[in-house]
C-alpha cells in the first residue's frame, strides 16, 4: 500500500515538473516581467513559422506589456494591455 502511493506520488511529482517546464518553453516572456501585469499575458504557441522570442525584450510600461519575436532581421513588434471597462465613444 504504502509502496503504490509512493509511486503515485512521484508521477505525480514528474509529472509536474514535466507541465512548468513544457509552459516556460511555450511563454518563455520573464516571470518577473509579468507578475506586476492586472492580466494574463498571451504568448502566441506556436510562434509564427521561423519567429521566436527576442530574450530580454519584454518591458512593461504602465500597465501596457512589450515584447518582440524575431526571425533573421525580421521583427514583430507586440503589445498587450487591460481592456478598458468601458470603451471610448469620441
Amino acid at each position: 500500500m504504502l509502496t503504490a502511493c509512493s509511486a503515485m506520488l512521484c508521477a505525480g511529482l514528474l509529472v509536474y515538473t514535466h507541465m512548468q517546464r513544457t509552459a516556460h518553453a511555450r511563454n518563455p516572456l520573464p516571470k518577473t516581467s509579468i507578475a506586476a501585469l492586472a492580466f494574463t499575458a498571451y504568448y502566441p504557441y506556436p510562434a509564427p513559422d521561423g519567429y521566436s522570442y527576442t530574450e530580454e525584450s519584454a518591458q512593461v510600461s504602465n500597465g501596457v506589456l512589450f515584447y518582440s519575436l524575431n526571425h533573421d532581421s525580421r521583427k514583430i513588434l507586440v503589445s498587450q494591455q487591460l481592456r478598458p471597462q468601458k470603451p471610448y465613444v469620441g
